[in-house]
């Protein structure tokens, strides 16, 4: 004859302790599998989660910089574009003054020179309108058909030293901006970097070991379904001894 054991009572709670803890263990496995997240709330790993909050806030300044990185060089690339344009017009004015200056040319073919150089004139003009940051060519307005410098009656001399000067600047201006698309671009490269290493980093604390949980899914639901086929066990068990208790006292009672 069996009797209720003293152990009966803490041995059925010990099951189902463990049959929760089973099944904790495997809706967490399952909540990592479906995120890809070892951390998807702060108590799964409070200084991990801490940290990742810190270098995610990193990783969102860095990511700022880039873009404000790459509207600066939209602008920059405007107004590389535009320098060489105005070399390009400010070249048609040098020989146009060059020309001029020979002696052996006609009044009418001065007259088409000036012509020449007025339409480099608005070319720059038209340039200078949608780009921004290039040199100041007020000086240039000298060449026009009322300046000092025009090819038909100004200052031949003063006309190449007005190009030559401005030549000089958007030169200038030309290589301070590639010195400068330069920098921008190895801060980007360095930039771009550090986006890598945080973002890695990042993963390597929060992501899951999809080959870890995975186990501790397999291993939760078969201690899952092993505690609870022992508490039923145990329930069914405890139920035949009370059963067989209160047939005893019964018999001795009658």
């Amino acid at each position: 004859m069996s009797i209720i054991g003293p152990n009966s009572s803490f041995n059925s709670t010990r099951l189902v302790n463990q049959h929760h803890r089973a099944n904790d263990r495997t809706a967490k496995a399952l909540e990592r599998l479906s995120t890809g997240k070892r951390i998807n709330r702060p108590s799964d790993d409070p200084s991990g989660f801490v940290a990742v909050e810190q270098l995610r806030g990193e990783l969102i300044d860095l990511q700022a910089e880039g873009r404000a990185a790459g509207f600066r060089r939209v602008g920059a690339a405007g107004r590389t574009s535009g320098l060489g344009e105005v070399q390009r017009a400010l070249n048609d004015l040098r020989g146009a003054v060059t020309t001029a200056a020979n002696s052996i040319n006609s009044r009418a073919e001065i007259a088409a020179l000036q012509g020449e150089v007025e339409a480099s004139l608005d070319a720059i003009d038209l340039v200078d309108s949608y780009t921004a940051g290039l040199p100041d060519d007020a000086s240039l307005e000298a060449l026009r058909g009322s300046g000092a410098a025009n090819l038909l009656d100004g200052d031949a001399g003063l006309a190449a030293k007005v190009v030559d000067a401005q030549q000089g600047a958007v030169a200038q201006a030309a290589a301070a901006a590639g010195a400068a698309s330069r920098t921008d671009q190895a801060l980007d490269e360095l930039r771009q970097d550090r986006i890598v290493i945080t973002t890695a980093t990042i993963s390597q604390i929060e992501d899951a070991d999809f080959a870890e949980e995975s186990v501790n899914l397999a291993a939760g639901r078969v201690l899952s379904q092993a505690s609870a086929a022992a508490l039923a066990y145990s329930s069914r068990q405890q139920a035949e001894q009370i059963d067989e208790l209160i047939a005893r006292l019964d018999v001795q009672v009658g």
